[in-house]
């Protein structure tokens, strides 16, 4: 409620804007829900990130633009890649517990199904065909980022270990899903690429 109007009275005072900046204004704003999330809601640190994206979204088209351009270009020139240098350095393949990859497998099953259809259910019922579907479901399948995040503030709390095969588990599906995705993708989408050649 108070986010979106944050940023509407900032749009309709351009001086003010200009002086403090609406994506510093923005950066300020997820930081403070950011911190307010772990520290007096004892929750990960990306749900305030995301409920102050939420707040954001409100806001007038002109200001969202703003926020999205400069928020895109700082994650993925600086944060995004110091995150996966930071979890790629304590991946160690080579101690992968062996014993662990039957339960990798079933959980990479279940992650596959789980993303095709759930995402492919709710694109029915919005009203895609069962194609249109199917690609959206498979476009989904990759954990990628928020995977990452998520089982890396689980060791960071102590809810696993770095050596425990729960970890290597989570982490080989993450991986695994995320380069199978493209794949699949391919396979989803090749008929309507060869009638577009």
């Amino acid at each position: 409620f108070v986010v979106p109007r944050h940023f509407n009275w900032l749009a309709k005072h351009p001086s003010i804007a200009q002086s403090y900046g609406i994506e510093a204004s923005a950066l300020i704003i997820m930081l403070l829900f950011a911190w307010s999330a772990e520290e007096l809601g004892g929750v990960a640190t990306i749900t305030g990130s995301f409920l102050a994206g939420i707040g954001m979204s409100r806001a007038r088209e002109s200001v969202k633009h703003a926020i999205e351009e400069t928020a895109s270009a700082i994650a993925y020139s600086f944060l995004v890649p110091i995150f996966f240098i930071q979890v790629g350095l304590g991946a160690d393949l080579s101690t992968f517990p062996l014993e662990a990859l039957p339960f990798a497998a079933v959980i990479l099953v279940i992650a596959v199904i789980s993303k095709v259809g759930g995402c492919g259910l709710g694109a029915i019922m919005g009203g895609f065909n069962r194609l249109q579907s199917l690609r959206l479901g498979v476009c989904m399948v990759s954990r990628g980022e928020v995977g990452l995040i998520v089982a890396s503030i689980g060791l960071s709390v102590g809810i696993f270990t770095q050596d425990s095969s729960l970890f290597s588990a989570l982490f080989l599906v993450i991986l695994i899903s995320t380069l199978i995705t493209p794949i699949l993708v391919r396979w989803a989408f090749a008929g309507e690429t060869a009638a577009t050649s």
